[in-house]
C-alpha cells in the first residue's frame, strides 16, 4: 500500500512537500524520478515482497516508469501467465505484475486484476500518462489541471500545495451535502473547486496538454444483473442450493486470497453477519493451515468499538462470535469528548466532509489496530451486493406490489416488519429536520431528504453501488491509512461481486429477508444467533446523545466564524437555532444536520477554504479534458461532472 503522485513539470521542492504529504499512507519507503514528461513519485508500505518492489519501478524492457498504490492480490497467476511471454521479472511483489500486464495488454490488463489500485504509469516511447482506479474505488486518486500542466496524487492535501490550486470549497457540493446529506462519491467532482478524481472503474490518458477520461470495461464475460425477475416456485429449491454453494466457495476464496502479507493481519469486527463471517471463516483457515500464523499469530486478532448503555451496542453479539472463535479481541470505546478533541485532525484525514460521527468509530478502531497490526480485512460491500440495508425492504415491497405478487407482499412485509419500522420511525423524524433546514434556510429547493421511496430494488442497489458504496470506501481507505494500516475488503472480490449480481432478488432478499442467501451460505460457519440477526447496526454511535452531551461546546463554535459569518453553515441564527431544538429533544435526523453543520464549517477552518460564489464558467489555462467521444475545454481546473 502506498501514496503515489505526479505532475508535469519538474520542481524537487514541490516533489519533496508531496512525498512529506503522503507518508502516512507509505512510511517505509519514499523517492521520485523526473522523466521527460514530469516528476513521478511514491511513499511504500511494504506488504508483500518488502524487499522488492520500490517504487518508482521502472522497467527494463520498455523504459515504462511505474508508481502504483494497492493490492493486486492474483498476481502470482499473472506472473506465471507473463514468463510464458517472455517477461522477466525480479521481484515477487504485485507492482512489478502490474507494469508488465500493461505492457503486455494495455488497458485490457485492467480486466484480469483482482484486487484494490490506483496507479499511474509513464510511457516514454508516446510520450503520454496512463491512470487507472479499480472498480469500486477502494483506492484513490485525484488530479488537478490548469493552465496546461496537470497533477495527480492520491489525497487532495498534496495537490491543494500547488500555486495555481485555489483554495475555494465547491459551493454547490457544500449546499447538498449540509441540506441533504448528499455527497457524490461516485463522479468526478470533490468538494474542492479546482480538485478533481478519477471515478471508480475509470481510466485517464494525460497526452498533449489534453486528459481523456473514459470507464473500462470489467469482467466483460460476466452476468449482467438479473433485473426484475422472479424465479419459479418449482425451481428455487434447487437453484438456491446450488447458488449457495457457488457463493460459499468464492466467499471462502475471496477471504484467503486476502490473506497474503508478510506483516500481521486483523480483522475489523462489528458483531454483524458480514465481518463476524470474515473472522469466523479465518478461524477456519488458521485451525487446518498453520502456515497462516506467520500472518495471523497463533490467535487471529479482533477489533471493535463498543458503546456502555447505548441501545445499538454490539458487546454481546461481538463476545458470541469471539467465544466461538477463541480470537484475540481488543476493543476501543470512542466518546463524544474524544470526538471533539479529535474532530479537527479526522478531518484533516477525510480531506472532505462525512456524513455523521459514525466515522470516527472507525478511526478509533483503525487507530487500535494499528497498534498490533499492518493489514485489516473489513466487511464493507456486502450490505450493497446482498441486500443489508431496511430501505432495500421498502423497495423490494413495493417490486411485489407493482407485479401484483399479493402474497410475496405479505411475506415481505412480515419478515421486513422491523426494517419497515425503522423507515417509518425516519420518516416521522425527517419532517422536523426538513422544518429545521428551512427555518436557517439550508434548502435551496423544494428537494426534502431523500426517502428514494419508489425506487425499484434494482435501481436503488445499482445506485448504491455506484454511488454510496464508493464513499464508505472513502471514509475506510483515509481512516486506515491515517494510521499506515491497509484495509481490505473480501465482500469486493470480483468473481465473488460478478456471481451475485447475476442473481435474481428473489435470491439475493428471500421473501424480505435481507441478505437472505449471504444468511445460507454462512450457515453453520458463523453462530446460529448472528445468522439470525435481523436488526442492521455497522458502526453506529449514539449520535443525539453526543450531540446533547457536548452541546456547550458545539454551541460556542456555532456562535462564531465560519459558522455565524457564512449564511450556508446557518450564519448567525445557528447558534439560537441549536441552543432550542436541544431543549426540544432532538430527533435522530435533526442530530444529523446539526453534525453535518459542525463538520463542514471544521472542514473550511481546518483547509483555510473560502467558499466559491458559484459554479464558475471562465476557463483556468489552455487545458483539456475528454470523456467518451465529446471534447469540451475544462471550465475549471477539474470540469463539471457529468456521471
Amino acid at each position: 500500500m502506498c501514496g503515489i503522485y505526479g505532475f508535469s513539470w519538474h520542481d524537487s521542492d514541490l516533489a519533496k512537500t508531496l512525498s512529506e504529504r503522503l507518508r502516512h499512507r507509505g512510511p517505509d519507503e519514499n523517492g521520485w524520478v523526473e522523466t521527460a514528461g514530469g516528476t513521478f513519485g511514491a511513499t511504500r508500505l511494504c506488504i508483500i515482497d518488502r524487499a522488492g518492489g520500490k517504487q518508482p519501478m521502472q522497467s527494463g524492457d520498455s523504459g515504462m516508469v511505474l508508481v502504483y498504490n494497492g493490492e493486486v492480490y492474483n498476481h502470482d497467476a499473472l506472473r506465471a501467465e507473463l514468463e510464458l511471454l517472455g517477461h522477466r521479472f525480479s521481484s515477487r511483489c504485485d507492482s512489478e505484475a502490474v507494469l508488465h500486464a500493461y505492457e503486455a495488454w494495455g488497458i485490457g490488463a485492467l480486466d484480469k486484476f483482482n484486487g484494490m489500485f490506483a496507479f499511474a504509469i509513464a510511457n516514454p516511447t508516446r510520450e503520454q500518462w496512463f491512470l487507472a482506479r479499480d472498480q469500486f474505488g477502494i483506492k484513490p486518486l485525484y488530479y488537478a489541471l490548469g493552465g496546461g500542466k496537470f497533477a495527480f496524487s492520491s489525497e487532495i492535501k498534496g495537490l491543494v500545495e500547488i500555486p495555481w490550486v485555489r483554495k475555494l470549497a465547491r459551493r454547490e457540493s457544500l449546499e447538498d451535502f449540509i441540506a441533504h446529506g448528499s455527497i457524490a462519491e461516485g463522479g468526478r467532482r470533490t468538494f474542492f473547486t479546482d480538485v478533481s478524481k478519477i471515478p471508480p472503474g475509470h481510466c485517464a490518458v494525460w497526452e498533449r496538454g489534453e486528459l481523456r477520461l473514459e470507464p473500462y470495461a470489467r469482467n466483460k464475460n460476466a452476468g449482467e444483473p438479473v433485473r426484475g425477475s422472479l424465479v419459479p416456485e418449482s425451481k428455487k429449491t434447487q437453484k438456491s442450493g446450488a447458488t449457495r454453494v457457488k457463493t460459499l466457495a468464492l466467499l471462502e476464496a475471496a477471504i484467503r486470497i486476502r490473506l497474503q502479507s508478510e506483516v500481521p493481519v486483523g480483522t475489523s469486527l462489528s458483531g454483524g453477519i458480514d465481518s463476524s463471517s470474515i473472522v469466523c471463516f479465518i478461524s477456519q483457515f488458521l485451525a487446518t493451515d498453520r502456515t497462516l500464523t506467520r500472518t495471523l499469530g497463533s490467535r487471529q486478532s479482533v477489533f471493535s468499538a463498543v458503546y456502555e448503555g447505548f441501545s445499538k451496542d454490539e458487546s454481546k453479539w461481538i463476545k458470541i462470535v469471539t467465544d466461538s472463535t477463541r480470537v484475540q479481541k481488543r476493543i476501543t470505546r470512542p466518546t463524544s469528548a474524544g470526538l471533539l478533541q479529535e474532530l479537527e485532525q479526522l478531518v484533516r484525514a477525510q480531506e472532505e466532509p462525512f456524513q455523521s460521527p459514525s466515522v470516527y468509530a472507525q478511526w478509533c478502531v483503525l487507530r487500535l489496530a494499528h497498534e498490533s497490526v499492518t493489514v485489516v480485512l473489513d466487511g464493507q460491500g456486502a450490505d450493497e451486493l446482498f441486500g443489508g440495508y431496511d430501505a432495500y425492504i421498502w423497495s423490494l415491497l413495493m417490486d411485489a406490489f407493482r407485479r401484483v405478487r399479493l402474497i410475496d407482499a405479505l411475506l415481505i412485509t412480515w419478515n421486513g416488519r422491523g426494517a419497515l419500522r425503522s423507515l417509518l420511525r425516519y420518516v416521522r423524524s425527517s419532517r422536523k429536520a426538513v422544518r429545521l433546514a428551512k427555518t436557517l434556510k439550508l434548502v435551496r429547493d423544494n428537494r426534502s431528504f431523500p426517502t428514494q421511496a419508489m425506487q425499484s430494488l434494482d435501481s436503488r442497489m445499482e445506485k448504491d453501488l455506484r454511488h454510496e458504496l464508493p464513499l464508505l470506501l472513502r471514509y475506510a481507505d483515509k481512516n486506515s491509512m491515517a494510521f499506515s494500516v491497509e484495509l481490505r475488503v473480501p465482500f469486493l472480490d470480483p468473481d465473488l461481486v460478478s456471481h451475485v449480481l447475476s442473481l435474481p432478488a428473489d435470491i439475493r432478499m428471500a421473501n424480505g429477508v435481507t441478505k437472505a442467501l449471504l444468511r445460507e451460505a454462512i450457515t453453520g460457519v458463523v453462530p446460529e444467533p448472528i445468522v439470525r440477526r435481523r436488526d442492521k447496526v455497522g458502526f453506529d454511535v449514539p449520535e443525539v446523545k453526543w450531540l446533547e452531551e457536548i452541546a456547550a461546546d458545539i454551541e460556542s463554535r456555532f456562535s462564531g466564524p465560519p459558522w455565524s459569518q457564512t449564511p450556508l453553515l446557518g450564519g448567525s441564527r445557528l447558534a439560537e437555532v441549536f441552543r432550542k431544538s436541544c431543549r426540544n429533544q432532538l430527533t435522530p435526523v435533526e442530530a444529523q444536520l446539526f453534525w453535518r453543520l459542525l463538520i463542514a464549517g471544521t472542514w473550511l477552518q481546518v483547509f483555510d477554504l473560502a467558499v466559491a460564489p458559484g459554479e464558475t464558467s471562465e476557463s483556468q489555462g489552455s487545458s483539456y479534458e475528454q470523456t467518451g467521444p465529446m471534447r469540451t475545454r475544462s471550465a475549471q481546473p477539474g470540469g463539471s461532472d457529468s456521471y
